[in-house]
């Protein structure tokens, strides 16, 4: 037993004492996924739609389809804090965000569907929602829908629902969040949801040409822009306010696109070899939060990712079989190779450049593209009804003593280069005590004290002062400190496995 004590105090005191070597972190590359921040399992067992449009985050939940309902997430928990069953009786047999579902900036959700009313006939319904699921009000509509129908948020919060009634004839309402109806108004063109500060009208100008007009969220003309088909694809107004197309006059086995302003000038255009992928500018996932806005990103020949900035400039990072694509709002990208997981961010400045942050194997996985990319290095990964939250900029480090996986009660975490754990749950682990008087701990083993000071570098060691290289800090509730390589001397070993992410303490 004095053995084990003195052994367990020498693992507790290297914590804090041997300076010289601290346990630097680097999330950039791993081998398999990371610890989760949690696991949600649906409880019905249905299958959770892993793509943009099944998407939505606010800084507080998470809002995924299922193939049955949708489901609202706690964030930070993963915990079911609703499950929405919006498809009862419902004719139309999904609800995808960006064209019949919407999240508010209050987390409330509105949700467009299509149901037969007593004669028979398919009428449109939009209900709202809280952001914990909760039913507010619903309307019907009585417009027959030739084709298209949907619910869309405007910038300054209202709700407006779009019916097309005939060929280039549309009918909008538009409503507060609480369900009062400000306005009703009938449109020439059809509208398929507001995008990047605008709605879009388009109109047939000719059999080989077409005019999209851009309104702002109090539904006031700003610019129009001119197509003509022969001359090229629009690929529509991006997240940083400019007009991008792909152009026709390409010589071939070569794409040529172009920047324009909104006054329809020329900024740039460029030549590209090879088959060419780029995704609709709508997808953005993160409420309140615009797209990425330092250009043009895509996948060039199936073997690059390129991204023009914009001032024209080319940036290209070679990729084994890409496949897809994610941009988020803080200018970095999710690129979907053959065999893992890439996070870029486009680096603007004088010298702009692809700058590869973080890459994770999914060799091993059964759903090698079942990602979502929220932004910031936060991944989500589904599998059939499960979904996992994580951390790819920094993931969660697990600590084993003795093989066996310690339970701190926090996860460690990489502080300012040093991994940093949490003091009573390791010391607990290790068969040690801690007491707390306000700022100040106490670690007891037997008649052996090591007191420590919240925001100081001085811990005192059976009354002798010793220097820390990092002061302990309070995060989430936990006190951590730094973890040193433990000497070999004082009877323990550490072993960091940066690939799997794990500590391992042998103290035998």
């Amino acid at each position: 037993m004095q053995r084990y004590i003195q052994t367990a105090l020498a693992a507790i005191m290297t914590l804090f004492l041997f300076l010289a070597l601290p346990l630097h972190v680097s999330a950039n590359n791993l081998d398999s996924l990371p610890e989760p921040d949690w696991t949600f399992t649906a409880p019905d067992e249905s299958n959770l739609y892993l793509y943009p449009g099944a998407a939505r985050f606010t800084d507080t939940s998470v809002y995924l389809f299922a193939s049955e309902r949708l489901y609202i997430l706690d964030k930070k928990t993963g915990k079911q804090r609703a499950g929405i069953s919006h498809l009862v009786d419902s004719k139309v047999l999904f609800s995808f965000f960006g064209s019949r579902a919407e999240v508010g900036m209050d987390g409330q959700v509105y949700i467009l569907t299509t149901h037969e009313n007593a004669s028979g006939a398919l009428k449109e319904r939009l209900t709202a929602y809280s952001a914990n699921g909760a039913k507010l009000w619903v309307k019907n509509y009585d417009e027959k829908v030739r084709s298209n129908a949907g619910v869309t948020l405007l910038s300054d919060g209202t709700v407006l629902v779009y019916l097309e009634t005939a060929s280039e004839q549309q009918t909008t309402y538009r409503y507060d969040s609480q369900g009062k109806l400000l306005g009703k108004q009938q449109w020439s063109g059809a509208t398929y949801g507001f995008s990047n500060g605008y709605l879009p009208l388009y109109n047939w100008t000719g059999k080989a040409s077409s005019r999209v007009t851009f309104y702002n969220s109090s539904l006031v003309k700003q610019f129009s822009y001119d197509i003509k088909f022969e001359e090229g694809m629009f690929l529509g107004l991006a997240p940083d306010g400019y007009l991008y197309r792909q152009l026709a006059d390409s010589a071939p086995g070569t794409d040529r696109l172009a920047m324009f302003d909104t006054r329809g000038k020329l900024i740039w255009n460029k030549n590209l070899t090879g088959n060419l992928f780029i995704l609709d500018f709508k997808e953005q996932m993160v409420v309140g939060k615009r797209g990425f806005s330092a250009g043009l990103v895509g996948i060039l020949g199936y073997k690059e990712l390129f991204w023009i900035d914009n001032q024209g400039r080319m940036h290209k990072a070679s990729a084994d079989a890409p496949t897809y694509y994610q941009t988020a709002y803080d200018n970095t990208i999710m690129l979907m190779e053959k065999s893992k997981l890439s996070i870029y961010e486009a680096v603007g400045s004088t010298s702009p450049y692809l700058k590869r942050l973080h890459t994770l194997s999914t060799a091993n996985l059964n759903n090698k593209e079942n990602f979502l990319y929220e932004g910031e290095g936060i991944v989500y990964y589904g599998d059939k009804n499960k979904l996992q939250r994580l951390n790819l900029a920094h993931p969660p480090v697990r600590v084993y003593i003795n093989g066996e996986k310690a339970s701190l009660g926090a996860s460690p975490q990489a502080i300012n280069g040093t991994l940093m754990v949490p003091l009573r749950g390791t010391v607990e682990a290790l068969g040690g005590s801690i007491k707390r008087l306000d700022a100040t701990v106490t670690v007891t083993v037997g008649d052996n004290k090591v007191m420590m000071t919240v925001g100081k570098k001085t811990a005192m060691v059976n009354g002798n002062p010793q220097q820390l290289a990092a002061a302990p800090v309070e995060r989430g509730g936990h006190t951590l400190v730094p973890l040193r390589f433990l000497s070999e001397a004082l009877g323990a070993k550490v072993k960091w496995d940066q690939a799997a992410g794990t500590v391992h303490i042998d103290l035998s």
